[in-house]
């Protein structure tokens, strides 16, 4: 098997690979700014 066709039959994979990692980031990231924003927010009503 040559690097060019391991390259070739890897790359894919990879691709989606990384892929799922940042789209698993960005939910992570957005869930995390919910949470804050809503806890941000009960603090801000219950607070008063």
């Amino acid at each position: 098997m040559s690097i060019i066709n391991f390259f070739v039959e890897f790359t894919p994979w990879l691709k989606e690979f990384v892929f799922d990692q940042i789209l698993t980031e960005i939910i992570n990231v957005q869930i995390m700014l919910k949470r804050n924003a809503s806890s941000a927010t009960a603090e801000l009503l219950f607070h008063f």
